[in-house]
């Protein structure tokens, strides 16, 4: 897709980050290979009684799709559900 030469919308970006559904899976795989070796991490700290450096920054996966698109995560997010679910789209 050439999305730095299309003009769409906010709202068209979106719903172009919620059809990818792909990226969203291979996003939220790498996303769960980052919580496992977090939590290796902090098993070896446990173990050796030397804690971790200072605060680490949280990536979410929908982040990452929506800056694919240059979409918010939050819009990534709303439009991806609303695709899955399109019963809801007038509730929320």
């Amino acid at each position: 897709m050439n999305l730095h030469r299309r003009h769409d919308t906010k709202q068209q970006l979106g719903i172009s980050a919620g059809e990818a559904v792909e990226l969203q899976e291979k996003l939220d795989k790498e996303a769960k290979e980052r919580i496992e070796e977090g939590q290796e991490k902090g098993r070896q700290s446990q173990k050796s009684g030397c804690g971790p450096r200072g605060p680490q920054p949280k990536r979410r996966s929908r982040d990452d799709l929506g800056k694919a698109f240059g979409v918010s995560g939050r819009t990534a997010d709303t439009t991806t559900f609303r695709i899955q679910f399109p019963s809801t789209q007038g509730k929320m």
